[in-house]
């Protein structure tokens, strides 16, 4: 399994995008790992990227083959495949991508005094299928973490058995 994680990500890397792209491109644009600009240099503890625009996500490796379409996407993959460091352009710029059931944006955090926190992204999740649990306008999951800290992707949007509330029983989300 670990295997096909591994190749799926090297096909998303060879057929992905130079650049900018439009937000109808199905690949984002993974970027290679360069001295100084890599995924360690976002999401490791003393990273020389933590004071940027980005965010840390992890998750199990499965879930890149839900990946169906990205929105001004560019990111750094972890060297174990667990998670990615998507990056963004500032306060007023986002990324994100979606699966089949989910759209998840990135942004910048604003704090109480309405100073932009250039080192904290928030994560939302919508639900694009509704079921008698869910409630259209709500987000389906929200976090926010700064520098190095990672957001980690709930269960539920890459395991088609999980529901929202075995998430809690899972040892990489804490409720």
């Amino acid at each position: 399994m670990k295997i096909n994680n591994a190749l799926l990500v090297v096909a998303f890397a060879l057929c992905s995008t130079v650049g900018a792209f439009s937000t109808d491109s199905p690949f984002g644009t993974w970027l290679p790992a360069t001295p100084g600009d890599s995924w360690a240099d976002y999401c490791k503890p003393g990273g020389s990227k933590l004071n940027t625009y980005h965010a840390c996500i992890q998750f199990d490796p499965v879930f890149f083959q839900k990946i169906t379409k990205y929105y001004d996407f560019q990111a750094h993959v972890a060297p174990d495949f667990t998670g990615f460091a998507a990056l963004y352009h500032g306060p007023d710029n986002d990324t994100g991508f979606e699966t089949d059931k989910y759209r998840f944006y990135v942004r910048s955090v604003t704090d109480d005094a309405g100073k932009v926190r250039v080192d904290c992204s928030h994560l939302a999740i919508w639900s694009l299928v509704y079921d008698d649990n869910q409630m259209p306008n709500v987000a389906a999951h929200t976090d926010q973490k700064c520098g190095a800290e990672a957001m980690v992707l709930p269960k539920f949007v890459w395991d088609d058995k999980a529901s929202h509330k075995s998430d809690c029983e899972h040892d990489l989300v804490k409720c």
